[in-house]
């Protein structure tokens, strides 16, 4: 479905050469989607454990519309390639299915706060590194790794947003629970989430840009990752200390 949206000629760059192509590497993507999409059930049994689903679904169009001036902006820099059909396919992977499993693996971790930066930026850039490997024609450059790691940060702050009010509203009125959490949105949008993610995102566009193999190509990539999981949960550490 998502594919009829894009113009053909752009879907044959995309396609062009692409592992997706191949039926061996759909059926290695059909099975770890479909792994995710498990655990993401498991991972909204978290969420809905102190709210029903309606409850968090009624904070998240909230959410959604804190965001939109940094959709705007990040969709600027993304302006000259008729893809954004894959932009959404970003943030929903990560609203409705990688965010729930980091929510399913935090709730399980005997270190909660130790575990939280790697668990929450593994599972946020997890759809973008495999855009980056099935489709390499769509994250060519360290521009395009930021921008879609950016919304893949953004997809996460949104369902993690529209949670944290659903918890807040049991303890205080709306307007403190609003206070207390549109924080998130950072300025014009640009919360923490979208942050750490871009910056991992560009470790990715420098291992797609790069034309040598194994760790040599991932360095940045694997190196951005651990600044960004070791600063969060530092981060998660200090707030509550």
């Amino acid at each position: 479905m998502a594919i009829r949206l894009i113009d053909p000629v752009v879907k044959d760059y995309l396609f062009h050469d692409a592992p997706l192509r191949s039926p061996l590497n759909k059926g290695i993507l059909a099975v770890l989607g479909a792994g995710l999409v498990v655990l993401a059930f498991f991972g909204w049994g978290v969420l809905t454990a102190r709210n029903n689903l309606f409850e968090i679904l009624l904070w998240v169009p909230y959410s959604i519309l804190g965001s939109i001036l940094a959709y705007l902006v990040i969709a600027f820099l993304d302006r000259e390639r008729r893809v954004r059909v894959f932009h959404f396919v970003t943030i929903l992977s990560v609203l409705l299915v990688t965010g729930p499993v980091a929510a399913f693996l935090n709730e399980n971790s005997p270190l909660k706060l130790w575990t939280v930066g790697f668990f929450e930026e593994g599972l946020k850039i997890l759809p973008v590194l495999l855009l980056a490997i099935y489709l390499p024609n769509l994250i060519r450059t360290r521009k395009d790794g930021l921008v879609y790691g950016a919304l893949a940060g953004m997809g996460f702050n949104i369902i993690e947003i529209g949670s944290y009010v659903a918890i807040a509203l049991h303890d205080h009125p709306v307007l403190d629970a609003l206070y207390m959490h549109s924080t998130r949105l950072g300025v014009w949008g640009f919360g923490s989430h979208i942050i750490w993610s871009a910056f991992v995102g560009l470790g990715i566009g420098y291992a797609a840009e790069s034309t040598a193999h194994g760790w040599r190509k991932w360095k940045h990539a694997i190196l951005f990752f651990l600044l960004a999981a070791i600063g969060h949960s530092l981060y998660d550490l200090g707030g509550s200390a």
